[in-house]
């Protein structure tokens, strides 16, 4: 058997030598479908989250001897699970290790960070006693919950998934609170949620943040919202069609918002804790295949 990591190698290194250990490794940052290795021995690919094309047939016709396919992401919209399965090829993503997945902490760092920032913007203005609404009350959404709350700032939340005190409707959220911010997953469900009819009920001199991904809002809507209310401040960490390409970052910039690419959860620290829950993934399985073929 063979791994395939073609994710950037960021973290700590001792990672890179129990890998080495563990199985044959190939160690080689892909970011362009053109550049994929073809390897007939690959059974474990290690895919990069980031890199700008989806995972479907082209690609898995690289690797006719694959059983395994992990992400070191929370997304997985990069991946075509429906092909996967069709080939009988196991998925995994850090999803698959929630209670190692709470330590992970860089991507609520960063999206308080955003606020702090857009709190200062003239005219600047302080977190204590404003009112901050989370779309998605998850992992990132407790964080920020705790962060908000120690600032003296009032947190309320949507997400029709969790009943707490403090849930608010959309329209809620969107017309009382002087900040936003999206910290949902991107599912079937929150895809194209936030549209021109909920930003427009946006309070003067609020802020807008997404760190969640782009395809949440509906780009058309935020691009023709933030010409039209640019006293609104708003920041995005991911932009529609990152996961193949096709993300226009300056269209958003030239909106007027302060557009960051997707390098929320990009610290050495976050890259060397989703490196290890990826190693206990393929661990994991590699013990099931031995245990199997006994």
């Amino acid at each position: 058997m063979k791994l395939l990591f073609t994710a950037p190698v960021d973290f700590s290194h001792w990672i890179v030598r129990d890998f080495d250990a563990l199985i044959n490794c190939r160690w080689l940052e892909v970011w362009d479908r053109k550049n994929l290795p073809r390897g007939e021995d690959v059974s474990i690919w290690v895919v990069n989250p980031k890199q700008g094309f989806i995972v479907e047939e082209d690609a898995l016709d690289h690797f006719p001897a694959l059983k395994l396919l992990v992400t070191p992401s929370i997304g997985i919209s990069h991946v075509k699970l429906d092909i996967l399965q069709e080939r009988g090829i196991a998925f995994r993503s850090l999803a698959d290790r929630r209670e190692d997945l709470e330590k992970i902490t860089a991507p609520s760092e960063f999206t308080f960070l955003l606020l702090l920032e857009r709190l200062r913007r003239p005219p600047a203005r302080e977190l204590d006693g404003k009112r901050v609404g989370l779309i998605g009350r998850g992992r990132i959404g407790r964080k920020l919950t705790s962060y908000c709350t120690l600032f003296g700032a009032d947190v309320f939340y949507y997400d029709p998934y969790v009943d707490a005190p403090g849930r608010r409707t959309l329209k809620q959220i969107f017309a009382t609170c002087d900040a936003v911010i999206v910290c949902c997953a991107s599912t079937q469900e929150t895809r194209s949620i936030i549209n021109g009819g909920l930003l427009k009920r946006m309070k003067p001199q609020s802020i807008l943040i997404n760190t969640a991904r782009g395809d949440i809002i509906v780009e058309r809507d935020l691009v023709a919202f933030a010409k039209l209310r640019p006293d609104v401040r708003i920041a995005v960490d991911v932009v529609s069609g990152e996961e193949n390409g096709a993300a226009d970052y300056n269209l958003l910039r030239r909106a007027g918002m302060l557009v960051t690419h997707h390098v929320a959860g990009e610290t050495v620290d976050s890259r060397t804790k989703a490196a290890k829950i990826v190693y206990s993934i393929v661990q994991e399985w590699l013990n099931a295949q031995k245990r199997d073929s006994r």
